[in-house]
């Protein structure tokens, strides 16, 4: 057997720069288990082609893929990871810093008291007074005071753990905002420490303390250059394939039949498999 050669199978070669190839991908595998699987492979290689799988159209298919990637991947080997200056980053920034800015906003906590929808006029009086009760014992504590006494009484589940809080509300109401009388109330509050009249809602009674005020501010560049570079990365990317397609084209007479296109069906999107019933 040829010097160079490590095995056939059917005749056809096993390179023993390929074994060794192959032993480097796979350091800590013996020798005679790498060598195995290649001649499983070609052996498998050798029933497909007899069964004449290497003809089939699917394996055409598949081929034209594989060459398509492999020519893009080639061709836009250099564009995978372009280059970014700082000085683009920072242009980049000034240009959208509007997107960075946080607008004016409150924090604000609050005390439930729940009530039900078909609570008569005298349960949902006597309840109001227990709100109203409460109101003022709470204007009698500093804010961890207050975040022990929501812990106790608040019938938010969701808030009651976390001194009520309900999140950053911005100072000014957005373009077509939908009232909400929680959200008109946080607004009327001045300063840390202010609280509301009672709220009553359909569903309960609101107690609403201002917990912090937050004014205009940006995210600074340092928090956001590795966000920015990265958008100017993905879009040198696509302009580096469009140009590929671009010049791929050129040169090229390309026809479509539009009469037979538009007798084709629309694409459909793939059903989503139905939940079991139980």
């Amino acid at each position: 057997m040829d010097s160079s050669v490590v095995a056939r199978v059917g005749g056809r070669a096993i390179p023993v720069q390929r074994l060794r190839e192959e032993l480097q991908k796979r350091s800590g595998t013996s020798r005679d288990e790498v060598l195995g699987d290649m001649i499983r492979f070609q052996a498998t290689l050798l029933a497909a082609e007899r069964a004449g799988l290497r003809q089939s159209p699917e394996f055409e298919a598949e081929m034209e893929r594989w060459l398509v990637a492999r020519y893009e991947a080639l061709q836009s080997a250099g564009a995978e990871n372009p280059s970014v200056s700082e000085d683009e980053v920072k242009a980049r920034y000034a240009a959208e810093e509007t997107r960075y800015r946080k607008p004016p906003a409150l924090r604000c906590g609050a005390l439930f008291l729940s009530i039900s929808a078909k609570a008569t006029a005298e349960v949902r009086a006597a309840r109001r007074s227990e709100a109203e009760a409460l109101l003022g014992q709470a204007r009698q504590t500093n804010e961890l005071g207050f975040a022990r006494l929501v812990a106790k009484r608040s019938e938010d589940q969701a808030t009651r753990y976390r001194s009520g809080d309900l999140g950053w509300i911005a100072t000014e109401p957005a373009v077509d905002e939908p009232s909400d009388p929680l959200v008109v109330a946080v607004r009327a509050l001045a300063k840390p420490g202010d609280f509301s009249p009672v709220i009553e809602t359909p569903t309960g009674f609101y107690i609403l303390r201002l917990l912090e005020t937050r004014p205009l501010s940006t995210r600074p560049y340092s928090e956001v250059a590795a966000e920015l570079r990265y958008s100017i990365q993905q879009e040198k990317r696509e302009r580096s394939l469009i140009a590929l397609q671009a010049r791929l084209r050129e040169g090229l007479n390309i026809e479509t039949n539009r009469t037979l296109l538009e007798t084709l069906p629309m694409a459909q999107a793939p059903e989503k498999p139905s939940s079991p019933t139980l």
